[in-house]
């Protein structure tokens, strides 16, 4: 063991090299998705009453259940979920809407943004109250912003100010 170490001294080169490859490797992304700035496909982003919130999960529902398009009710569904240890839930409902024949950007009217910060709470803003804009669609690839301010049903008063939201999502069509 000393011989080695000795040799390694005399060429510190190949040393330095190796520890250097050890630290740069060890610096990566750890997985956790708030790592990386901007949004990704497949994601909801929002600021949540000043505080941003990436619904990164669809939970253990299927893509068509939570990136569906179904062109004969002209619907679209898209739901996410906080990452897993955190609970909260984001809906996006845009009815009245024919994506094959939409200019863009374009303005949906018929709009349900429902979030739920604990099971069984929805708060929701509808239609006129939700400020939505679809900005870019390839194939059924959809990315929009929106803003809204959500409460719960019956209720006269906001209780969330959601502002600053995107999204980018692969529609599946059903």
């Amino acid at each position: 063991m000393f011989l080695k170490n000795k040799l390694a001294l005399k060429r510190p080169l190949p040393l330095l090299l190796w520890l250097l490859l050890a630290v740069l490797s060890g610096c990566g992304d750890d997985g956790n998705p708030f790592n990386e700035p901007g949004l990704r496909t497949g994601e909801i982003m929002v600021d949540i009453n000043g505080g941003t919130n990436r619904f990164i999960s669809t939970g253990n529902l299927t893509a068509d259940a939570t990136n569906a398009y179904t062109p004969a009710a002209r619907f679209i569904n898209i739901y996410r979920e906080l990452p897993s240890g955190v609970y909260g839930t984001m809906v996006l409902r845009i009815t009245s809407i024919d994506l094959d024949n939409i200019t863009l950007p374009h303005r949906p009217s018929k709009v349900k943004v429902t979030y739920s910060p604990r099971p069984n709470e929805p708060y929701e803003a509808v239609d006129s109250e939700v400020d939505m804009e679809i900005t870019s669609k390839e194939g059924d690839l959809l990315k929009g912003t929106f803003s809204c301010k959500v409460r719960p049903k019956g209720a006269t008063s906001p209780s969330f100010t959601l502002t600053d939201g995107s999204f980018a999502i692969k529609l599946i069509r059903n």
